[in-house]
Formats: C-alpha cells, sequence, structure tokens
C-alpha cells in the first residue's frame, strides 16, 4: 500500500510506501477509536499538528539508498561491511537506521553532510559484526526532518565460519515504587524489578557462559540513572548473546507515543512530560545501542493518566484499562523491531497486586521458575515464547478469578522465540 507521486507531466510517478511515513502518521491510538464521535475531530487535530501527506511531501522527496556489492554473500568471518550510496532528492538527510534480522542495532546522523554546495550523493559504509548462521541487513535513512524514510535497502549475509562462543546474557531491571511525586507512588514495582532480576539470574544459571543482569528502583531509577546504567549495560552485550530490559512502573501515552515515568519526573505541562520521560524515542535509540540480536523487553506499566491529573480518555469497559498506551506499546514494538512481553492496567489493580507483586509479574516469575516450559515443550529450557504463552492464558485467568476482570497482557516476539533459563525443577 502506497501514495502515488505525481511528479509532473514529463517525469515518471514515483509510489512512497506506507512503511515510509510511519513514523509521522502510525497512530493506532487513534485507529481505535475509528468508531467513535471524537474520531473525526482528534484525527483533524492530528492533521493540523504534522500536516497531511502532500504538505509533507512537499518539502521534497525522500532520499534514495543505492546499495553497493553483491546482496547475496556467504563468508567464513564475522565482519561484514554494508557499503551503500545515499542521496538527497530534496528534503535533505537526517537519521539512519540499520537492523539486523529485524532488530535495530544501530543508528547514525547525516545532517550536515549535505546542502548548499555539498554533493547531493555520498557512498557510505557500516561495518557489522555477525554470529554465525544467516542474517538479513537492513538500512534506510531519513529527510532532514525525521519524517519521511527511504524504502528499506537489504543485504543477504551467511557467515559460515568464525569461533563459535556461548551466548551471556546481560540485562537490567527498573522498578519504581514510591516516586518523588508521591501522587504517583505504587505499591510494587521496585519489588517487581528486584524480583524478576533474581529469578532470571536463577533460571539462566547454567544456560550462559555469564549473567549479569543489574536492579534500578526508587530512586537510582532518575532518566540520568537509567540511561547511565543502560548504555553500560548495552556496551557488554555482543551480538550472539541476549539482553533483557525490564521496566515496572508508571507508563502512558500522548499523541500515541509511549512513556515511562522515572522516579524523578516532576509533571508541570506536555514538555516536562517530554523533556523528563523515557518516552519511545529514547528507548529507540538506547536499544539501538544495543547488538545482541536476541533481546526481551519487558514492560509492566500502569497507567499514569488520572495520577498526573489527567483523565483517561479511553478505557475498556472493565477494569479502566488504557487502551491509547495498549496502542502505544504497539507502536513502539515496530519502531524497535525487539521482542516484546508488556501489560497495561489501572492503577487502582496495580495496588491490589497479588503476593506482594503486580498481577503480570508474579505470573511472568512463575513461568521463569518452570511454570512456563511446563506448559510449553517440557525440554528443560523457559523459552521467550513460552513466557508469552503462559502470560496469555495465566494473567486473564487470574485476574477474573480475583477480580472479576480480565487484564490481557501484550506481546510481539518478532517472530524469533529464544531460550532465556533453564527449569531448574518443576515447581
Amino acid at each position: 500500500m502506497g501514495w502515488h507521486l505525481n511528479r509532473g507531466a514529463d517525469k515518471a510517478g514515483e509510489l512512497i510506501d506506507a512503511g515510509q511515513i510511519g513514523e509521522v502518521f502510525r497512530r493506532p491510538d487513534l485507529i481505535a477509536k475509528a468508531l467513535s464521535p471524537e474520531y473525526a475531530g482528534l484525527a483533524r487535530t492530528a492533521l493540523a499538528e504534522i500536516g497531511d501527506l502532500d504538505t509533507l511531501l512537499a518539502q521534497g522527496r525522500p532520499p534514495a539508498l543505492e546499495p553497493l556489492g553483491p546482496l547475496e554473500s556467504r563468508q567464513p568471518g564475522r565482519g561484514f561491511e554494508a557499503r551503500f550510496r545515499v542521496e538527497d532528492r530534496g528534503g535533505g538527510v537526517g537519521r539512519i537506521e540499520y537492523r539486523v534480522n529485524g532488530a535495530l542495532v544501530g543508528q547514525g546522523d547525516l545532517r550536515g553532510r549535505f546542502g548548499l554546495g555539498l554533493p547531493n550523493r555520498q557512498e557510505e559504509t557500516r561495518p557489522f559484526t555477525l554470529a554465525a548462521g544467516r542474517h538479513r541487513i537492513e538500512a534506510r535513512a531519513f529527510d532532514a526532518k525525521g519524517q519521511v524514510a527511504s524504502p528499506w535497502v537489504a543485504w543477504a549475509v551467511e557467515v559460515t565460519g568464525g569461533e563459535r562462543q556461548a551466548p551471556a546474557l546481560y540485562g537490567l531491571a527498573v522498578g519504581i515504587g514510591p516516586y518523588k511525586d508521591k501522587a504517583l507512588s505504587l505499591e510494587y514495582g521496585d519489588d517487581d524489578a528486584e524480583a524478576f532480576a533474581s529469578a532470571v539470574n536463577g533460571a539462566a544459571r547454567g544456560l550462559f557462559r555469564a549473567v549479569e543482569i543489574e536492579s534500578l528502583v526508587n530512586e537510582q531509577a532518575t532518566l540520568a540513572g537509567i540511561t547511565a546504567a543502560f548504555e553500560a549495560m548495552a556496551a557488554k552485550a555482543g551480538p550472539e548473546d541476549v539482553f533483557v530490559l525490564f521496566l515496572a512502573g508508571h507508563g502512558l501515552a500522548l499523541d500515541g507515543r509511549y512513556h515511562f515515568i522515572p522516579w524523578d519526573l516532576r509533571y508541570s505541562n506536555r514538555k516536562a512530560l517530554e523533556d523528563g520521560s523515557l518516552h519511545e524515542d529514547r528507548l529507540r535509540d538506547l536499544l539501538a545501542r544495543v547488538q545482541a540480536q536476541k533481546s526481551l523487553v519487558v514492560l509492566d506499566s500502569c497507567y499514569a493518566g488520572a495520577a498526573l491529573g489527567g483523565e483517561p480518555r479511553l478505557a475498556s469497559l472493565r477494569g479502566g484499562e488504557a487502551l491509547e498506551t495498549r496502542a502505544a506499546i504497539d507502536r513502539l514494538m515496530a519502531k524497535t523491531g525487539r521482542a516484546i512481553l508488556a501489560s497495561t492496567t489501572s492503577r487502582a489493580y496495580a495496588l491490589e497486586g497479588l503476593e506482594g507483586h503486580g498481577v503480570f509479574t508474579h505470573v511472568l516469575l512463575e513461568g521463569l521458575g518452570g511454570r512456563a516450559d511446563l506448559l510449553g515443550d517440557r525440554d528443560g529450557t523457559i523459552e521467550t515464547g513460552e513466557l508469552a504463552d503462559y502470560l496469555e492464558d495465566e494473567v486473564p485467568r487470574m485476574s477474573l478469578r480475583l477480580w472479576q476482570y480480565e487484564q490481557f497482557p501484550m506481546h510481539d516476539l518478532r517472530g524469533q522465540s529464544f531460550p532465556i533459563g533453564l527449569r531448574q525443577a518443576a515447581p
């Protein structure tokens, strides 16, 4: 699906693929309201803020990437260089993204490299270190405003040699119970993070050559603290390793974008939220530093809309679940290309909890303890796919039994399931 760009009677038209404008127009939060009376007004407001497609394309055509060299290769070494030519076609050139097997593993910034008096075509080279096996390397560039992207270019690479190294597991578990702003405080976020780190640490022993997962709770979980700890941990993970990120605390959606609320955020207006939250662009940028191609992001978010002084604009029929936040998490999944397990619920149900944890984390801990494998193939390993299945079955069943309310978790494994631990014993 796309849009035909008419370039005049003497020039061939151009198809702008829907994926090229996804950064701007991907708004599942609005689509969720398509049948509600408020939809038309919300859509008009959104278009007034970002501009319609004709307005965006009038600024200049998106950049073009042309791959150089063979698009398919088979090699004994782990090093691969993607060579390509970038062309500025009137809209400038800004951020460039790189993905390996669908996961965002790097970014660059080409602003200042094109423009008045500079060549409009330049060659680029991006090195990659790959584990043994088959890989799909992809790259795309955005215009100077970061709104319209080039089509993806892709290389298929098979690494046949190189010394195989047992993977390590690295991770960061962030959880917040009492916030600096007491109105935001939760009951279980800090305990959830520490319990998750302990459960992964116990399950992963014996499966990985090394296991290192750091807990960051309460006043440690400032925006600066999360960023620094994330960067330090991500720098250790190689392409063959596994990386895990766990976030427990308040989350909400604003204009379709997910925001995780750090301990020190003081909400006074929308700008304070943008400046002080761990929003989807910051998460995307941090995850782009992670070279581990097997990554799992776990989000246990309690909806923060009312606590920040606003009313939820869209709720499910029962339980007050924030559908806008769920839609924003869906958008985050697409932007990062990482496997994600997620829960969003109302503040009331997050406060009730279950045996000292939120119900999502309680079930997740059961799964890591071995129940996920017992529900799955019983091969002694706990895989991300088995965790997703266990959460999907048990979270709504348990929440319905306790509160007559079905809480439904989200997951998107990006087509891959991988082991994260060993079943130590039958629970």
